[in-house]
C-alpha cells in the first residue's frame, strides 16, 4: 500500500480519482492518454472549458509547487534523473504531436463526477465525439499509446503527487477558453525549470551559475519499478526535497544581496555536501526491502543549478526548444505577464544527457 502522504495533494487526490475509473487494462494505452485528457477538463455554466481549476495557477488559488520540464521528447528519462530535486514534476510534449480529438464536455443535470475542489460544480463530460467540427476539441500528442503507457507505468508517482503529464489542448467553437493553461503559467507561477536539451548553461551568459553537482537517481530499471521504490522509499526523499525547498528560498534572498556572490556560494556550498550525503544513503538504501529486491542500480547525472532573470526568460525558453523569444513575449501578454522583469529570478535545474553508474 502506498504512503498516505502526497507531495502535492491536489494533483494526487486528482491523480487517484482518475485511476479508480480509467480503463483497467494495459492493452487499451490510447484510450487511458485519452481519458487521462479529457479528466482534466473543466465545464463551466455557459459551456466553455479550462483545464481544472485546483490544478490551476493562478493568484487566486496555490495548486502546490511545480517543476516544468519543457517540451521533453522523452517522459520516462525526466522522471527518472530529476527525482531527487523536484517537488512535483510537470512533464509535456509543448504542442508538438499530432491532433487527437477528445469527447465533447457538456453541461449536465447529472450528479457532479469530480469532486476534486468540494465545491461539487464540475460536470460529467459527453461520452459521445462531437459531429459539429466547430466544436471539436484535440489534444495534440506525438504518440497516444506511449503516453497511456507512461500513464499506467507512472501510476505509482502520479497518485502521491509526485509528477503528472500536461497535455496539449487545442479547441474549435463554442468550447475555447483562454484558461486552457500551458507550461508557461505552471512555470511563472512557481519561477522553477528543468532544462533537459543537455545544453552547458556555462555557455548562456543570460545564466548566472550556483553550481554543478552529480544528482544521484535510481537506475537500470523499467518506469513502473522506478516509481514503486520511489514511493516505497518516499518519507526519506521527501526529507531531501524539504530541505532543498528551504535552500532555494534562502537563494532567492541571496541573488539580491549586497554579497550576492558569497552569499550564493555559501548556499551551494551547503547543497553540495547535502546532496553527497545523500548519495551515500542512496547506496545504502540499494540493500533495503523496497530496492534491495528489484535489482535496480544506482546512478548520477550532472546537473547545473542556474539563476536567471525574468527578462531573458523568453531567451532561455527558446534556448530549450519552447518556443520563440516573440511568441513567449506574446503568451505572457495574453496572460497579464508582461512585467516579469521586476519579478526576481528563475531557477532552472540544467540535466546532462550522459549518466554515470554507481
Amino acid at each position: 500500500m502506498f504512503n498516505r502522504q502526497a507531495e502535492n495533494a491536489l494533483v494526487a487526490r486528482h491523480m487517484r480519482w482518475f485511476y479508480r475509473r480509467c480503463p483497467s487494462t494495459t492493452d487499451q494505452p490510447s484510450l487511458v492518454a485519452r481519458r487521462y485528457a479529457e479528466s482534466l477538463l473543466r465545464v463551466h455554466e455557459a459551456g466553455r472549458i479550462s483545464v481544472n481549476e485546483d490544478l490551476f495557477p493562478d493568484r487566486w488559488h496555490h495548486s502546490g509547487r511545480y517543476d516544468v520540464a519543457l517540451a521533453a521528447d522523452d517522459l520516462v528519462d525526466p522522471v527518472k534523473r530529476t527525482s531527487l530535486v523536484t517537488d512535483t514534476l510537470l512533464v509535456s510534449h509543448g504542442g508538438r504531436g499530432t491532433p487527437h480529438q477528445l469527447i465533447s464536455p457538456i453541461a449536465s443535470e447529472e450528479p457532479p463526477l469530480l469532486m476534486a475542489d468540494g465545491r461539487g460544480d464540475w460536470h460529467p463530460l459527453d461520452p459521445r465525439p462531437s459531429q459539429r467540427p466547430e466544436d471539436q476539441i484535440y489534444m495534440l500528442v506525438p504518440d497516444r499509446a506511449e503516453l497511456g503507457r507512461w500513464l499506467l507505468d507512472a501510476k505509482p508517482l502520479l497518485r502521491q503527487g509526485l509528477a503528472w503529464y500536461l497535455p496539449t489542448y487545442t479547441c474549435r467553437g463554442r468550447w475555447y477558453d483562454h484558461r486552457l493553461a500551458t507550461e508557461l503559467d505552471y512555470l511563472v507561477k512557481d519561477r522553477r525549470v528543468i532544462d533537459l536539451t543537455g545544453a552547458d548553461p556555462l555557455k548562456l551568459e543570460l545564466m548566472r551559475n550556483v553550481l554543478t553537482v552529480e544528482v544521484p537517481h535510481v537506475a537500470g530499471t523499467d518506469l513502473n519499478t522506478f516509481a514503486k521504490i520511489v514511493t516505497g522509499e518516499f518519507d526519506a526523499f521527501r526529507d531531501f526535497r524539504e530541505y532543498l525547498r528551504e535552500e532555494l528560498l534562502e537563494l532567492h534572498l541571496a541573488a539580491d544581496a549586497v554579497d550576492s556572490a558569497r552569499q550564493i556560494e555559501l548556499v551551494a556550498t551547503r547543497i553540495r555536501r547535502q546532496v553527497g550525503e545523500w548519495t551515500a544513503r542512496m547506496k545504502d538504501a540499494r540493500r533495503g526491502r523496497a530496492w534491495g529486491t528489484t535489482g535496480a542500480g544506482l546512478g548520477t547525472t550532472a546537473a547545473a543549478l542556474s539563476l536567471v532573470s525574468g527578462a531573458d526568460l523568453p531567451v532561455l525558453l527558446a534556448g530549450m526548444g519552447f518556443a520563440t523569444p516573440f511568441l513567449v513575449q506574446g503568451m505572457l501578454a495574453q496572460r497579464q505577464m508582461r512585467h516579469l522583469k521586476d519579478e526576481g529570478w528563475f531557477l532552472v535545474w540544467s540535466f546532462q544527457r550522459q549518466t554515470r553508474t554507481l
